[in-house]
C-alpha cells in the first residue's frame, strides 16, 4: 500500500480531522439507542466523549511540534 493511498499518513492534520469525524457516528449512535430507551447509548456516547477527547490530544500535540 503506497503512502498516498492512507488518508492520514504524513499529515497529522489530516489524522486529527479523521478522528473528530469518526465521532460523529458514534454520537449519533449513542443518541438513538438512548431515544429507544437502550443502555447502550450511554457506552455509544462515552466512546465518542473519549474519541473526542483523543482528537484534541493529538491536535494539541500538534500545536507544540
Amino acid at each position: 500500500m503506497a503512502e498516498d493511498d492512507v488518508p492520514a499518513a504524513g499529515n497529522p492534520r489530516k489524522f486529527v480531522l479523521l478522528v473528530y469525524l469518526s465521532a460523529i457516528p458514534l454520537g449519533l449512535a449513542g443518541v438513538l439507542l438512548l431515544v429507544w430507551g437502550n443502555w447502550l447509548g450511554w457506552v455509544a456516547l462515552g466512546l465518542a466523549v473519549v474519541q473526542v477527547g483523543l482528537g484534541v490530544k493529538e491536535q494539541l500535540k500538534i500545536g507544540r511540534d
